[in-house]
């Protein structure tokens, strides 16, 4: 029997940090801002029209905060094509089961990849992220509470991620977690159940171990 594919988002959907700084550069320079600085990713939510006029405010840079959000979010949903995630959740749907996320992530970020989700007939069941809960990883009540949404128990479920520290606590809640080495990966010394790419075939190897 098939165990419950759950995923993390940024770094292991798609590349998120880099992305980020590289697509508010590219359109800075487009709304013509000269040298723009990098984008602070920690610092603020590039899904937020608020978040990021205030980081342009914070650094003296004369462009439209709206413009450069929806540049950004049509820049990451084009990138997840390329990447094959939708196709790759709409097959492990049909022919596993249907996936799950938890992410250290903002309710702005969760609206926007559910609407996304929607626009390409993905069904996703169970979708928690840290601001709505207010646990982060490696706190296991966020694992948990993906649990206690989807009814199951943290056996049934393997977890995909690329934050040993953070990710690999689902183990604290019976989730098996394999290691995502697609784009960025923090911590080291992980000599558990990884994957080099996420794509359907190396999914389906997982949970069906």
């Amino acid at each position: 029997m098939s165990k419950i594919p759950v995923f993390d988002i940024g770094d292991t959907l798609s590349p998120s940090k880099e992305f980020s700084r590289k697509v508010f550069r590219e359109e800075l320079e487009r709304q013509g801002v000269e040298n723009p600085p990098k984008y602070p990713y920690e610092g603020f939510n590039e899904m937020s029209v608020e978040s990021i006029q205030e980081w342009f405010e914070r650094d003296d840079i004369d462009a439209d905060a709206e413009v450069a959000v929806e540049k950004y979010k049509e820049a990451k949903k084009e990138r997840l094509k390329e990447l094959e995630m939708f196709e790759m959740l709409r097959k492990i749907g049909k022919e596993i089961e249907t996936p799950g996320i938890i992410s250290d992530n903002k309710v702005a970020a969760k609206k926007f990849y559910k609407d996304m989700f929607e626009e390409e007939n993905v069904e996703i069941e169970g979708f928690v992220v840290s601001e709505e809960i207010g646990v982060k990883k490696p706190e296991k009540g966020i694992f948990q509470e993906f649990l206690n949404r989807r009814s199951l128990s943290g056996e049934n479920c393997v977890y995909f991620g690329n934050n040993i520290p953070r990710d690999s606590a689902c183990e604290n809640v019976g989730m098996q977690f394999v290691l995502v080495k697609q784009f960025e990966v923090f911590g080291d010394n992980w000599n558990g159940r990884q994957v080099s790419k996420l794509n359907f075939e190396n999914v389906r190897e997982e949970v069906t171990r």
